[in-house]
């Protein structure tokens, strides 16, 4: 049972209890006094709020700041409906939203980051694996980011089992894996 908990924990989060006499109704009617909190959501919150922090200290106005923090991690809370209104109708606004063209980038500088360091070309790919999982982790799993995550994964766990996957194959398997958890996400119906 050790391992079991240990598991659960990791994949469903910590369970804490309620203060006394407090509860709750879960979706299916059960009284519950314990609540899971999952830790990685609190440690890539603490990530967000570091990046705000460290743009912050670049002595930026307030919109600037909000922008590069826009196009880091996808944090438009700080932009100004009139910012985001001129960008829209610049058609500039996907520059602020996280997806493919940001995934590539963190996998392209961490792969010319990490090859400066590591030479065997398997580690270099293996560690640009995680260091993209964790950018896709820290700014949250809107269907853009599961998208271009899945695909940069895929190409990056092949290089690292010594593979040259074509882009059409990519694509093809990220769609593939895409329709078979939620066909509307595919669509792009987000």
């Amino acid at each position: 049972p050790s391992a079991y908990k240990a598991v659960e924990c990791l994949t469903k989060g910590i369970e804490v209890p309620l203060p006394a006499g407090h509860y709750f109704l879960d979706k299916d009617g059960i009284r519950r006094d314990r609540v899971r909190v999952r830790w990685w959501d609190e440690a890539a919150a603490a990530v967000r709020r570091h990046v705000r922090s460290a743009v912050g200290r670049h002595n930026l106005g307030d919109q600037q700041a909000a922008i590069v923090t826009a196009i880091l991690i996808g944090d438009r809370a700080g932009l100004s409906d009139e910012i985001e209104r001129r960008l829209q109708a610049a058609g500039t606004y996907h520059v602020i939203a996280i997806s493919g063209g940001n995934v590539a980038l963190v996998a392209l500088m961490a792969i010319a980051a990490v090859r400066l360091i590591v030479r065997p070309h398997r580690a270099t790919y293996l560690i640009a694996l995680i260091l993209v999982m964790a950018y896709g982790w820290v700014v949250g799993g809107d269907p853009s980011v599961q998208r271009a995550v899945t695909a940069a994964g895929i190409y990056l766990a092949a290089r690292v089992v010594g593979l040259v996957p074509r882009a059409l194959h990519v694509l093809s398997t990220v769609a593939a894996i895409v329709v078979t958890i939620d066909p509307l996400t595919a669509l792009g119906a987000e």
